[in-house]
């Protein structure tokens, strides 16, 4: 019983992966290249403020599943707070996140994370950009080392070759 549970829980959050990630791969580059800036800022402001997020998305395939587990939740919670605030992307940012971490969650599920973090690596130059638009809103000293995360890319996610090799 608890495993049959488990089994459509697993095939319920790979469709909603597969979901966001082919919506955001077909999606103009122009409009995701801002998510992308926002995730990265969200990553900056994470680092910042909480030494454990660093360790956990840069994490070996298999390592950290409890933090990472912990996080996945928190991701929603900060999802579910851009929504009620009607703020699209902060909430797409966080998404971003909140997939990323589903993927570093199962194994099955990696590829997914790599093919999501290739397309997001093909937005950077435009995020930088991006990011310029919001230099009044959270300052040069933010702006500047969130601008430096924007070409981060999470270590298991960081080469295809290497998810073949695993």
């Amino acid at each position: 019983m608890f495993k049959k549970l488990l089994n459509k829980f697993s095939k319920n959050s790979e469709q909603e992966i597969i979901q966001f990630k082919d919506q955001f791969i077909t999606g103009p580059d122009y409009d995701n290249s801002i998510f992308v800036w926002r995730s990265a800022f969200l990553n900056y402001q994470l680092m910042s403020n909480d030494i454990t997020w660093n360790k956990i998305i840069n994490s070996k395939l298999n390592e950290n599943l409890g933090d990472i587990s912990s996080y996945i939740i928190q991701t929603n919670q900060l999802i579910n707070k851009f929504h009620k605030n009607n703020n699209i992307d902060d909430l797409v940012g966080a998404k971003i996140w909140n997939i990323t971490l589903r993927c570093m969650s199962n194994p099955s599920f990696a590829y997914h994370g790599v093919e999501l973090w290739e397309h997001i690596k093909n937005l950077q130059t435009i995020a930088f950009d991006r990011a310029d638009e919001d230099i009044d809103q959270h300052g040069l000293e933010a702006m500047t080392a969130a601008r430096e995360l924007i070409v981060f890319v999470p270590p298991q996610f960081s080469d295809l070759r290497d998810l073949h090799n695993r």
